[in-house]
């Protein structure tokens, strides 16, 4: 059905077809000038491989937001935690943080969801 329109007319609606998986779960992301691959770090390249295809050099962005915005990953998002005191005390206290686990879990859309396990693997949440 491509090209075909398949919503209601009048709906203004760009909805493409693609699922939001775990990149764990990826092995490469295909693209119309080649496969980005992941590197040892386990991390898609993805600005190296822009600037290679455009011949270019890689431009580094800092990711911004309001003000307090922090990018969460499986370390900043153990840091978060430590700094709120209900959630440390729930892992074992602040003190413990450096025994603290963490996994994104993703919750099938683009919100991240970790699963942090404290110092006693009896202790998580869910963040």
């Amino acid at each position: 059905s491509l090209g075909q329109r398949i919503a209601a007319e009048g709906i203004d609606v760009w909805n493409p077809s693609f699922d939001v998986t775990p990149a764990a779960l990826l092995a490469g992301v295909i693209t119309e000038h080649g496969v980005i691959e992941k590197d040892v770090r386990g991390v898609f390249p993805v600005g190296e491989f822009v600037a290679k295809v455009k011949g270019g050099e890689v431009v580094q962005s800092a990711l911004s937001g309001p003000p307090g915005f922090i990018a969460l990953n499986c370390e900043t998002v153990l840091d978060y935690a430590a700094s709120k005191e209900s959630v440390a005390n729930v892992l074992g206290g602040a003190a413990t943080r450096s025994a603290w686990t963490a996994k994104e879990i993703g919750d099938g859309n683009i919100n991240f969801v970790y699963i942090i396990t404290g110092a006693s693997p009896d202790k998580s949440v869910i963040l």
